[in-house]
């Protein structure tokens, strides 16, 4: 996938993105907290789907821990195109430094 094939996907509205998850259709997010153009982790935290917690590790770094909890799978959509579906418990971490 190029990345301009990211911003030609269509983006849903929550309702639509709450059915197509609650209906199992692993709908495509991206791993950001706006997009105009695709749907985010940003909208499953809105719906509930997704949780955020940050914890301090060392000095102004934080580790950022994003949990998906939704009830159907999810398709998300990396930077770089590749596209992996993840389901319930999936977690990512990230270092993120606040200083």
């Amino acid at each position: 996938m190029r990345a301009t094939e990211l911003y030609e996907s269509q983006k849903l509205g929550l309702e639509e993105l709450k059915a197509a998850i609650d209906s199992g259709q692993a709908p495509k997010v991206q791993p950001a907290g706006f997009s105009r153009y695709n749907n985010t982790f940003g909208e499953l935290e809105q719906l509930g789907f997704m949780t955020k917690e940050s914890t301090p590790a060392y000095g102004s770094v934080y580790v950022v821990t994003q949990t998906y909890t939704g009830p159907g799978p999810v398709t998300l959509v990396r930077s770089d195109g590749r596209e992996e579906v993840i389901n319930t418990g999936w977690k990512q971490e990230t270092e993120v430094d606040r200083s």
